[in-house]
């Protein structure tokens, strides 16, 4: 109810000439993320609460286990969505959390591609697609053979969990949008 009740309050507050920023990391599954007390957060509760926040610009992200999947089930059409994993189990631990990395990326200079002084949304996660690939590369040997994987194969129960992120970009959303001008 917390989080609810918090939402409520945005949506009375955040209008068109603000940048509404959501970020959650817990437990989740397709359709439904775990609150710490109170009962699940379906992603159509959720999506029916973010819908009354009318930012000028919105970004939701999601560190959480099937975030990806979590992301398509939202119609957020002024929004950029964005997930910790696709359609998998999600990893994070005290070196690597995607969305502390994403969030870090959105100021960091080596983010900026194309060098024009803006950091966008997509160049701030390319840079953190490239971290997650190197963390799941540090974490491989940990995984097949120190993590307890409950009597199950390494190698295959290994395969079956995601760090990568993923983008889901609503149709009234600026795609050149940037937080930070590095050029100040």
């Amino acid at each position: 109810e917390n989080i609810r009740n918090h939402l409520k309050e945005f949506a009375e507050r955040v209008d068109d000439n603000d940048i509404f920023v959501f970020y959650i990391t817990t437990h989740g599954a397709p359709t439904f993320l775990e609150l710490q007390r109170g009962p699940l957060l379906s992603s159509s509760a959720l999506q029916a609460e973010l819908e009354r926040i009318s930012p000028g610009f919105g970004l939701a992200y999601f560190d959480s286990c099937y975030s990806g999947d979590f992301i398509g089930r939202l119609g957020l059409p002024g929004y950029v969505l964005v997930s910790t994993t696709g359609s998998y189990l999600g990893w994070g631990d005290r070196y690597f959390s995607g969305g502390s990395y994403f969030f870090d990326n959105l100021g960091d200079p080596e983010a900026d591609a194309n060098i024009d002084g803006q950091i966008t949304i997509e160049e701030a996660l390319a840079l953190t697609d490239r971290e997650a690939v190197d963390h799941r590369k540090r974490i491989t040997p940990y995984l097949l053979h120190r993590y307890d994987w409950g009597g199950s194969d390494p190698a295959e129960s290994s395969g079956e969990f995601s760090v990568r992120p993923t983008l889901i970009r609503g149709e009234k959303t600026d795609p050149n949008f940037s937080f930070v001008d590095l050029l100040r």
